[in-house]
């Protein structure tokens, strides 16, 4: 055998030792914890002291009705029979399942009122506005890039 699987084993031999040292510490400490426990019986294992409660008997009844004799039943219908021909049911109406709505309920675009609202760009700016934003830029105009990398951020 070589040195090192040698040094090997006695490394892994003296960690396995310590590790059962302090496993041996603490479980002697649970097994002295052990003794001072009494053990007893389980509780709910035997049948219970108290009697079982008794039920009443009552006495038959007095009065015997006679038995009634069973009507002829009526055998179940289709619910088919209902819808008779020759009525003038001429076709199912049917609705989309989702309404139409005529141009004129579709909500007005309200950013056409924040427009008015912006401040005007301030003397040396200038000013863009996109979809989703108003850029202001100093300069005579806002650059193509920043407004598309703006709106490209904003996604």
């Amino acid at each position: 055998m070589d040195i090192l699987a040698k040094l090997r084993l006695a490394f892994w031999g003296l960690v396995i030792g310590l590790w059962g040292l302090f496993m041996y510490q603490y479980m002697d400490e649970d097994m002295s914890a052990l003794k001072r426990f009494k053990v007893g019986k389980n509780p709910f294992s035997s049948k219970p002291a108290y009697d079982k409660p008794v039920l009443k008997k009552y006495p038959a009844p007095v009065y015997n009705p006679p038995p009634q004799v069973p009507t002829a039943t009526v055998p179940p219908q289709s619910s088919l029979s209902l819808v008779r021909p020759g009525a003038d049911i001429k076709d199912i109406a049917s609705t989309p399942l989702i309404p139409e709505h005529a141009r004129e309920d579709k909500p007005v675009d309200m950013r056409l009122d924040e427009r008015d609202k912006h401040p005007a760009a301030p003397p040396g700016f200038a000013m863009k506005e996109t979809r989703h934003f108003v850029i202001y830029e100093e300069g005579e105009e806002v650059t193509d890039e920043l407004a598309a990398t703006l709106e490209e951020l904003h996604g």
